[in-house]
């Protein structure tokens, strides 16, 4: 039960390649060891009990004297390997850890957690990491891998606790043909907690994801960021070709009454995906909505997430609302006043889950996920749109709506259509009151976080709380997570006087 410590010091290299610091302890009984790696600074670094995973949990050793002092200035040069290839797919020989190559100081705790006495070496080098595709650790440096038959995919390593692979996933003809998507599944034997994250979704080994387009980028990790060294960490992404559902999505003539593009069926827990090809519109609303068939409502029932090559862009359970990121369930929706809407051309509503962003041509994918315990058919929609919200575009102060304020004071009114919409308002007093301060109260039903502010970052007034700003000042009315919903529910008042 005896701790020891050992001071290391890695020497500053020369080369600039990729490397990991390993900390090892060989001999003695298996699994009989503990060790706690520190900076100079009393900070873990990293910790293991195993010679297969190590991570950044504290073990609760206890302090001791430096007893011994090693140090390690050697170099290793990153050897050269294909974006799929493992090379030398180190292990341990007893209990290690190992963490990304930063020159300094460690204190190395060594703790016999049996109770009879251990002869072993300790052990501490560096070398460069055996995953031949790294650094490949956010978006911007995923290693671009293009799948050519079915069962194809990159593999890697997560040898460094914190670790994150990203890849970028392009399909040749001979794997997708016209199909366009591909469906994932990750392989590893590691110990630990890893995980694909693709198009927004996080899968365990060895279940497969939903459809995902091509060119999409993908992530190896584990949940709670332990790593192995590469021969217990090495993992693979196996890919399958998939069709994607393929559309031409115009702007239609009549939003209120648009043509039903598709009709998806789709079992308990299914997704399916569609590629919209939305090509070049007057309109300023791009709209996509999925409505169940035979007029059977979707709210709630139907998760509807719209992506495009860069991420996520929003999703919707309900018709009411939409906001920006990846989808989750919305809680019940809130129920209905009336708002005079005299600034509203057409009091516009969606029959189902919809999301709206401002008119852009090109390609989005739409993802249907029903998340009921029944078979539901859905009938797709994409369009494009008028905003019926007539202040618009006054998103900015220079495209400010201009309210004037008398002695009887003013009711405005304008809705937030589209995602991150902000309205922005400025005030000229008459009849005297050129000087005066105005009290502003908004009120809305929209089930999202309305609310009115003086200017961006300002202190908030949520709906009903009054709010002063100055004649010739200017207030924006906003969300704050960006949410927003088609007119119907979206719209507002804003009082002042």
């Amino acid at each position: 039960n005896e701790t020891r410590w050992i001071e290391v010091t890695y020497r500053a290299l020369t080369s600039s390649a990729p490397m990991l610091m390993v900390f090892e302890v060989e001999g003695g009984v298996e699994g009989g060891t503990r060790i706690d790696v520190r900076n100079d600074r009393g900070r873990l670094v990293v910790a293991s009990r195993s010679s297969q995973r190590y991570g950044r949990s504290v073990s609760a050793l206890a302090s001791s004297a430096h007893v011994d002092a090693l140090t390690w200035d050697g170099a290793e040069d990153a050897p050269s390997a294909s974006p799929a290839a493992i090379v030398d797919a180190w292990t341990c020989l007893g209990t290690c850890a190992a963490d990304r190559y930063v020159a300094g100081t460690y204190y190395v705790s060594v703790q016999n957690t049996r109770s009879v006495s251990q002869r072993y070496d300790i052990v501490a080098y560096g070398r460069a990491p055996s995953d031949g595709n790294e650094p490949n650790d956010s978006p911007s440096a995923a290693t671009p891998y293009r799948l050519t038959f079915a069962g194809d995919g990159p593999s890697g390593a997560i040898e460094r606790p914190g670790d994150v692979d990203y890849f970028r996933l392009t399909c040749a003809a001979s794997f997708a043909g016209p199909s366009e998507g591909m469906r994932l599944e990750l392989a590893s034997s590691f110990a630990g907690s890893m995980v694909l994250d693709a198009d927004g979704g996080t899968y365990r080994v060895g279940v497969a994801t939903p459809p995902v387009p091509c060119g999409s980028t993908v992530a190896v990790r584990t949940r709670d960021g332990s790593a192995g060294p590469a021969a217990s960490s090495v993992y693979s992404i196996l890919a399958d070709a998939v069709a994607l559902y393929a559309i031409d999505a115009p702007a239609q003539s009549d939003p209120q009454t648009p043509t039903a593009l598709g009709r998806l069926v789709l079992a308990p827990g299914e997704t399916q995906v569609a590629r919209l090809s939305f090509g070049s519109s007057t309109a300023r609303l791009r709209y996509v909505e999925v409505v169940g068939a035979s007029g059977v409502a979707a709210d709630g029932r139907v998760l509807l997430e719209l992506r495009d090559a860069s991420g996520p862009i929003g999703f919707s359970t309900s018709r009411q609302r939409f906001a920006s990121g990846v989808g989750v369930l919305a809680g019940a929706e809130a129920t209905s006043i009336d708002v005079e809407a005299s600034a509203i051309s057409v009091l516009y509503q969606c029959l189902g889950p919809c999301v709206a962003t401002r008119y852009r041509s090109g390609t989005v994918f739409a993802r249907v996920t029903n998340t009921s315990s029944q078979t539901r058919s859905v009938d797709l929609y994409a369009y494009g749109a008028a905003e019926t919200d007539r202040n618009e575009p006054n998103d900015s102060t220079t495209t400010a709506t201009v309210v004037s304020v008398g002695s009887a004071g003013v009711t405005v009114t304008g809705a937030i259509e589209r995602m991150d919409d902000v309205d922005v308002f400025r005030l000229v007093c008459t009849g005297g009151f050129e000087f005066a301060m105005v009290y502003v109260t908004l009120e809305t039903s929209f089930p999202g976080s309305m609310v009115v502010r003086r200017s961006a970052g300002s202190t908030p007034s949520a709906p009903g709380q009054r709010l002063e700003v100055p004649c010739d000042g200017t207030f924006r009315v906003e969300t704050t997570d960006g949410s927003a919903g088609p007119s119907a529910s979206s719209r507002y008042s804003v009082r002042a006087w």
